[in-house]
C-alpha cells in the first residue's frame, strides 16, 4: 500500500483511503516490523445500539475482530446495558470491561474500538464529560485510562439523533490517546465538515472508507487495521 500523508481537511469531499490528521504529517502504513513487536496490543471492543443484545458478539462486530486478531488479543465480552440514554451507565459498564481485560492483558497497551454508541462511550469515559442527560458520570480512576494507548471511532455519531446537534465536547476534551475516526459517506450520524480534528488537544486522524464504516469492506478493514498499527507506533 502506498504511503500517503496527512493534509489540511479539503471543502470536498475526502476521497477513500485518505488519512489525515491535525496539521502535522501522519504516516499511516504498517512498519516492516509492526507484526514482530514483542509487545500485541489488547484491542477492547464496543458495540453499537443497533448490536443489542448480542452485545461485542454481533456479526459487525465479530467482523473487526477477526480483523484485528491479526496484530493482537480481541476482548468482545462487552454488552451494555439498557436504557441507552443514562450515559453513567454505559461508562460504568464500559470501564469495569476494560478493567477485566487489563487484568488479564496485564502490560499490554489497550486500544478501545467503538462502533457507533461504542465509541461515544469510550469518550465519555475518557474524557469524564457528562451525556446527554447532563448527569455526572461515575469516576474512572486515571490507572486505567492510562492504559488506554489509543482509541478508535467507527461511524462514530457526532451528531445527536433527532436534533442533530453537534456532540463535539468529549472529543475537545480528550488530551492524551490519540483517536483514530473512520468514517463512510453511509455514515447517518456524522458530518465530516463538523469533525473538529484542528481544534482537538491530542492528534486526530481520520480513515475514509466506502459505503458505511461499521460494514466496511474487508479491505478497507485491512488497511484501519494497519492504520491503527501504526499510529501507535
Amino acid at each position: 500500500m502506498p504511503k500517503r500523508k496527512a493534509t489540511a481537511p479539503p471543502a470536498a469531499p475526502i476521497p477513500k483511503r485518505k488519512a489525515e490528521a491535525q496539521g502535522q504529517s501522519a504516516r499511516l502504513t504498517p512498519s516492516s516490523s509492526s507484526q514482530q513487536r514483542s509487545t500485541c496490543p489488547l484491542f477492547v471492543l464496543a458495540h453499537a445500539a443497533g448490536h443489542h443484545p448480542a452485545g461485542s458478539k454481533h456479526p459487525s462486530m465479530q467482523r473487526w475482530a477477526e480483523a484485528l486478531k491479526r496484530f493482537g488479543e480481541v476482548d468482545d465480552s462487552l454488552v451494555y446495558p439498557k436504557p441507552f440514554n443514562l450515559m453513567a451507565r454505559l461508562v460504568d459498564a464500559h470501564a469495569k470491561a476494560v478493567s477485566k481485560a487489563v487484568e488479564r492483558g496485564h502490560t499490554r497497551p489497550v486500544i478501545l474500538v467503538g462502533v457507533g454508541m461504542g465509541g461515544r462511550v469510550a469518550l465519555h469515559m475518557l474524557s469524564g464529560v457528562a451525556g446527554d442527560d447532563g448527569k455526572p458520570l461515575g469516576a474512572v480512576s486515571d490507572d486505567l485510562k492510562a492504559c488506554v494507548k489509543a482509541c478508535v471511532l467507527i461511524d462514530y455519531p457526532l451528531l445527536r439523533v433527532g436534533s442533530r446537534e453537534v456532540r463535539s465536547a468529549p472529543l475537545l476534551a480528550i488530551d492524551r490517546q490519540p483517536l483514530l475516526f473512520v468514517r463512510g459517506p453511509g455514515d447517518k450520524h456524522m458530518d465530516a465538515t463538523k469533525l473538529p480534528l484542528k481544534r482537538m488537544k491530542t492528534r486526530a486522524l481520520e480513515y475514509v472508507v466506502e459505503g458505511k464504516s461499521e460494514v466496511a469492506s474487508d479491505a478497507d478493514m485491512a488497511a484501519v487495521v494497519e492504520c491503527i498499527i501504526d499510529m501507535c507506533a
